[in-house]
């Protein structure tokens, strides 16, 4: 016949393996990264949108569609099958990421601009280009 004790453990087990299941079943909705002490391994899916400081999408739209040689690795190319929609007008865009950071060049008309950006969420990266600083955001409602 079982103690009090071994009830009293074996409830506390039983609580335990409950608690870490239905933690697994309320994953995000949302595409999953990797962010540890060593490396951030960034999700590019779906379009990226400017927004206000309210973080209500911008109009017209200012969207970024942002497409890598590799998925799944911390560090790599954007490749120029990857575009910019600015003023209804479709630009290439071309460049790298490492962890965080990523740095591209977008072909307006026949000019390029760098832009520098970081991710400071998984959803949302700030963008700088020469004359101006605004934030996309991972848009998942198209």
């Amino acid at each position: 016949m079982p103690t009090g004790r071994c009830i009293a453990v074996w409830f506390s087990n039983i609580v335990v393996i409950a608690a870490m299941s239905a933690l697994s079943a309320c994953g995000s909705s949302g595409p999953s990264v990797v962010d540890n002490s060593d490396s951030y391994v960034p999700n590019f899916t779906f379009q990226w949108d400017e927004i206000n400081a309210a973080g209500a999408f911008i109009a017209p739209v200012h969207r970024f569609t942002l497409i890598t040689d590799q998925s799944g690795v911390n560090t790599g190319t954007i490749n120029n099958q990857s575009s910019e929609t600015l003023a209804g007008a479709r630009n290439v865009v071309t460049g790298t990421f490492k962890n965080r950071d990523l740095t591209l060049t977008v072909t307006r008309g026949t000019t390029p601009v760098s832009i520098t950006g970081r991710f400071l969420t998984d959803d949302t990266i700030e963008m700088r280009e020469p004359a101006r600083t605004y934030t996309v955001k991972r848009n998942t409602t198209l």
